[in-house]
């Protein structure tokens, strides 16, 4: 079994077929990782992305360089690293945020905060009208991701 130190804790290397369900022991992630089952774990840190089909327990802290798509609960006690964030707020099209810009992505439209605030603000068309109870709606979610952006950087800032 091979091992990965990084700032001072001591990783086991995922390898295939390996259950990352033992709630002492911290895990490094090479590649993209796509597990069916629950993540256990003391720390977890990824590389590239990371889908977890069941519910995540991580005691310490993690780290993630790509996206993460957990199916069920995630846990995580210590600090959080995550660039992006994804919010589905029951509006017509997902919003994602980048800790790393200013960009904000709707759909697949992106724009920096400032021309997405004038974008509803001048009520522009995003293929709906703006009447359209479900532009509304985006409108509104658009005003939550700034917030959530907010907390974001809060979670990766660590002093």
């Amino acid at each position: 079994m091979q091992t990965k130190e990084i700032n001072g804790i001591e990783y086991i290397v995922y390898e295939a077929g390996m259950i990352l369900n033992d709630k002492d022991k911290s895990f490094y992630v090479e590649n993209d990782l796509d597990y069916d089952g629950d993540v256990n774990c003391l720390h977890f840190y990824a590389i590239k992305n990371v889908i977890v089909g069941g519910n995540q327990y991580v005691r310490g802290d993690q780290d993630v360089g790509g996206n993460q798509n957990v199916g069920g609960n995630q846990y995580v006690r210590g600090n959080q690293n995550v660039r992006y964030i994804y919010l589905n707020l029951y509006c017509k099209y997902p919003i994602r945020i980048d800790r790393d810009s200013d960009n904000i992505k709707i759909g697949c439209h992106e724009k920096t905060s400032s021309e997405w605030t004038s974008f509803f603000d001048n009520e522009q068309k995003i293929n709906m009208n703006p009447s359209d109870r479900n532009y509304k709606k985006l409108a509104i979610a658009f005003k939550a991701a700034l917030v959530m952006r907010d907390m974001l950087k809060l979670m990766n800032d660590k002093k």
